[in-house]
């Protein structure tokens, strides 16, 4: 039953309750307030209950959290218009936009910060065109004198604006950016020098305001960063003389009474001063001439912090951001001659350096209390800036023009820190931080997902490896023995694992096996597995893996059953890692894998059973399923039926699970994993398949667009096994509606083509042929409205596909038949000027065969539009030879494939690159050749048309020359 239909008290009654039943730890409650919520979004009013919650005095704060994040989703999944059916009134929307400052300026931090995701999505879509009064709004609280309510606008204008720091840069943007400087920014810089002041002048002992005052500068510090992000405006160049000087006074300033006594929390001033050290860090970079005169003064200030502030983890982001001012000066040739000197190079090195690379007590706790975080921070690269982190990118940066001397005062450093290891083992953190260096210094450039790309010839890392790493995993008895040394080799052969030749990796592959076993230590086994996985994408020059399954084979079992042991370990049942490694392996191994099979079933349905009931990792669900779909296809590949149906007994179940338990998390996953078992499935079809046709055409599993690709899939998978089941009753009524609805849709009306396409491949026209006409109309009523450039390519493949299987005579009187002539205008509009746009093999033969059936089999196209005849032949002879433009690769069941290459990577829905099948080639074995069957078909018709002869020797001779090179291959005479 609907209730939030009104507004009244009762609503927002029962809204509180449900909002309060999503905080429930019990899974079941939760998900039953979740659906709750969802199924009443669309109700007008909605947004202004939710907006009552968090605007009202009287309601717990945890409710209101909880009220902001629904808005976030709410807003997430309904305010982007993708279509003509809009699910927020416009009132509602109007009235939205009208609460957002007076929401903002009252809330807590903590819903402020999921409030303003809202109000950054919100702003995407409408600001400024849509939201005129947002900046006038804003800019009036400024004046209001209440800090409080400053900082929430503050936060609106956060959230609004560091968009900027990530967009690309356009025309759009800047005459966005220009909007708000115009308006924005002299009310800005006057409002910072007004919260200065206040701050300077501030009673020490009045805590709750001068706290207020440094929350206030702070936001201003990051708003001036996304505001001077893209390019100096000279809205700020023209006050720089009161900006710099400013930022350089709160890096002066000493308050006590903002500390915070955890040694492991920031407090604002420590935050203030890191934002100012990144902004003058991105003006030292993009702006250096106009930063010059204010940059000596800098130095100094951040020279002084570094060497003053202590090791505490408090202080990391500070010391990490005040590097890396460091770093940027160091790097520009004007400022090089900062560093000439030896004595301050080395007591940079010394005093910076050294001291911030050391594995400190903090670091070990880490290590050992919270092995997620310690590897996110050290080998993933995540957005917390390390010290470690930040010194090696010093070490970089002063390299760039001082590499021999740095290299000569770190050598020193490091063969007295190993020294001090080889006499006493006890000293490992002296090894650990020797390695660390030799590590910064031997890395010239890398990425994320190669490695090291390029080493500093000073630094022979293979030898480094021989000689002082691989030691620490030499020795597999004691696998918990020193493990940051173990996490620090196996590290070093991922940072490197370009630069070791395919003997040394080999010879590795044993220990780094083994340390799947370490089991007292998550960061080791973790490490293990990342390292075995990195190694395992590894490419020779021809492309191939340099790890192939034969140098696997040996390991294979000690493998499988150490990845298998490691999800039995405390903290890492869903480890993430190991999971992306065992798919890796099973990739590698294919059919190789098979003795394992049971030990990999076992596993895989425990783990399906544990997420089924929690899910909460969303890489290791999505690493779990891939791994499921390379057993499925390597499995039921050489078993046949049978191994199918085994399969099948064994997760259907589970899927059924999914299903009746409605788990958003899981279900594109299991739609895709369903869509590979049917496939495979070569036989009938088992009737849970046939009892789940009926519930992917139900509209309510269309809301959720993180549904839409994986059941597209599934059902283009029912059409091409089930034919005859899907010709039955309303089905193809029922799929054509499916069409109608999301070929409406920016975002998925590819996904409506794929769907069509599947259709006109495996049904009999005569179950198509009265919905015909309305399809087109639909196409030609979309194209007017937005005529997108993925939307023009879906079209022509779809004509290419209708005319190649049904036949170009029913596509062109279709097309006429809604307007006479209309024909003419789609080979002038989209034919002739759109069809270099179509990407990829497959969709370009399918469109090839088409215009070749237009061109040869066509006898109204020959007839009705001869004077268009020799321009499709040369558009056609044209998308074979010239360069066609990129567009995004499908899903290719790629070993070398990776989570990180998904462009369409959602929270809702991530494509399974080892489940979805390759595009298929509807005219396989009918065309092997597409230039070849043009020559053929044209010599076909040339036959029963003469003037065809005189109109190719019409058109252009390098086209004559293209089209004389097909004849030539067909063995024809041209």
């Amino acid at each position: 039953i609907l209730l939030l239909n009104r507004m009244d008290t009762n609503a927002l009654a029962v809204l509180c309750k449900e909002l309060e039943r999503t905080l429930s730890p019990d899974y079941t409650v939760r998900k039953s307030a979740e659906d709750f919520l969802y199924k009443n979004e669309t109700q007008p009013g909605y947004s202004r209950l939710l907006l009552a919650v968090l605007s009202s005095s009287q309601i717990d704060e945890n409710i209101k959290l909880a009220a902001s994040i629904t808005f976030k989703n709410f807003v997430k999944r309904n305010w982007k218009l993708d279509s003509d059916t809009d699910r927020i009134s416009s009132e509602d929307r109007e009235f939205v936009k009208s609460e957002v400052v007076s929401v903002m300026s009252t809330s807590p931090s903590k819903v402020q910060k999921q409030f303003g995701e809202a109000v950054s999505i919100i702003g995407l879509e409408d600001f400024p065109q849509n939201w005129p009064n947002l900046m006038p709004d804003m800019i009036a609280q400024f004046r209001s004198g209440n800090f409080s309510v400053i900082n929430g606008i503050l936060q609106t204008a956060h959230s609004l604006f560091r968009k900027y720091r990530y967009e690309t840069k356009s025309e759009k943007l800047w005459t966005e950016i220009k909007h708000v400087l115009v308006t924005f920014a002299i009310p800005f810089t006057e409002l910072f020098v007004e919260v200065h002041n206040a701050a300077m002048n501030c009673p020490v002992d009045n805590l709750g305001l001068l706290t207020d005052t440094y929350k206030c500068l702070l936001l201003i510090a990051k708003i001036f960063y996304s505001l001077n992000y893209q390019d100096i405006p000279e809205e700020f160049e023209d006050r720089l003389a009161i900006w710099m000087p400013t930022f350089w006074q709160l890096l002066e300033v000493k308050q006590p009474s903002l500390d915070t006594t955890s040694d492991e929390e920031a407090g604002i001033l420590e935050q203030l001063k890191s934002q100012i050290c990144d902004n003058i860090t991105t003006y030292a970079t993009l702006y250096d001439e106009e930063f010059g005169k204010y940059l000596p003064q800098f130095v100094t200030s951040v020279w002084q912090l570094l060497v003053s502030t202590d090791l505490k983890p408090k202080y990391d982001n500070l010391v990490s951001f005040a590097m890396q001012f460091i770093t940027s000066v160091s790097e520009k040739a004007p400022f090089k001659g900062l560093f000439e000197e030896e004595k301050v190079l080395r007591s940079i090195c010394e005093q910076v350096v050294i001291v911030n690379i050391q594995f400190r007590p903090s670091d070990e706790e880490l290590f050992e209390m919270n092995p997620e975080e310690y590897i996110r921070r050290d080998i993933e690269g995540s957005d917390v800036d390390t010290r470690r982190r930040s010194a090696c990118d010093l070490v970089k940066g002063l390299c760039k023009f001082f590499e021999a001397e740095v290299t000569g005062i770190f050598s020193q450093y490091v063969s007295v820190m190993i020294g001090e290891y080889t006499a006493d083992e006890s000293k490992w953190k002296s090894k650990d931080a020797a390695v660390y260096l030799v590590t910064c210094l031997a890395a010239k450039t890398s990425t994320r997902d190669k490695g090291t790309t390029q080493t500093r010839e000073l630094v022979n890392v293979v030898d480094f490896f021989h000689n002082v790493v691989s030691k620490d995993i030499a020795d597999t008895t004691r696998l918990d023995h020193l493990p940051v040394l173990r996490a620090d080799a196996l590290k070093y052969i991922i940072t490197f694992r370009n630069h070791l030749p395919k003997d040394v990796i080999i010879q590795a592959l044993p220990a780094i096996v083994a340390h799947l076993g370490a089991k007292d230590s998550q960061v080791v086994h973790s490490y293990a597995a990342i390292c075995l996985e990195k190694l395992l994408l590894l490419k020779t020059p021809e492309g191939t893996t340099l790890v192939t399954a034969a140098d696997l084979q040996p390991l294979s079992a000690a493998i499988i059953s150490g990845l298998c042991a490691i999800f039995q370990e405390s903290g890492s049942e869903e480890n993430e890692y190991a999971m992306k490694c065992l798919m890796r392996t099973c990739s590698l191994l294919q059919g190789s894998v098979l003795p394992y099979m049971a030990q990999l079933i076992e596993l895989l349905t425990k783990k399906l059973n544990d997420i089924i009931a929690n899910p909460k990792n969303p890489h290791f669900i999505h690493y779990l399923f891939e791994t499921l779909a390379i057993c499925t296809k390597a499995y039921c590949s050489v078993g046949g039926s049978n191994t199918v149906a085994h399969f099948e007994a064994v997760f259907l179940p589970l899927f059924e699970q999914i299903l009746t338990k409605d788990i958003l998390e899981l279900l594109p996953y299991m739609f895709q994993t369903l869509t590979l078992m049917m496939e495979m499935n070569k036989g009938q079809a088992p009737e849970f398949y046939m009892s789940l046709f009926p519930f992917l055409l139900r509209a309510e599993l269309w809301d959720r667009q993180g549904n839409i690709p994986a059941v597209i899939g599934l059902l283009r998978a029912y059409i091409r096994n089930c034919t005859s089941a899907v010709c039955e009753g309303e089905s193809v009524k029922n799929l054509l509606g499916i069409f109608q609805r999301l070929v409406n849709s920016k975002a998925n009306d590819h996904l409506a083509f794929k769907l069509m396409n599947s259709l006109v491949e495996s049904l009999p026209y005569v179950a198509l042929e009265q919905y015909m006409p309305l399809i087109f109309q639909l196409i030609f009523q979309r194209m007017s409205k937005s005529k997108t450039t993925k939307l023009v390519k879906s079209t022509l493949v779809f004509f290419g596909l209708f005319a190649g299987k049904v036949g170009a005579q029913h596509l062109v009187n279709l097309i006429d038949g809604l307007q006479a002539g209309m024909f003419g205008m789609v080979v002038d509009s989209l034919i002739l000027k759109e069809s270099q746009k179509i990407t990829g093999s497959i969709d370009k033969k399918i469109y090839s065969v088409g215009l070749i059936k237009i061109l040869t089999d066509c006898p109204v196209f020959w007839t009705k539009y001869n004077n268009k005849w020799t321009s499709v032949l040369e558009a056609l002879i044209a998308m074979f030879e010239l360069p066609e433009e990129k567009g995004p690769v499908e899903g290719s069941n790629d070993h070398f494939a990776d989570i990180e290459d998904l462009s369409g990577y959602q929270n809702a829905y991530c494509q399974l690159m080892f489940g979805v099948p390759l595009n298929t080639d509807p005219f396989a074995g009918q065309v092997p050749n597409t230039k070849v069957y043009l020559a053929q078909c044209l010599q076909k018709f040339s036959l029963q048309a003469q003037e065809v002869a005189s109109l190719i020797s019409g058109i252009s001779p390098q086209t004559q020359e293209y089209l004389k090179s097909y004849y030539k291959t067909a063995n024809i005479a041209f």
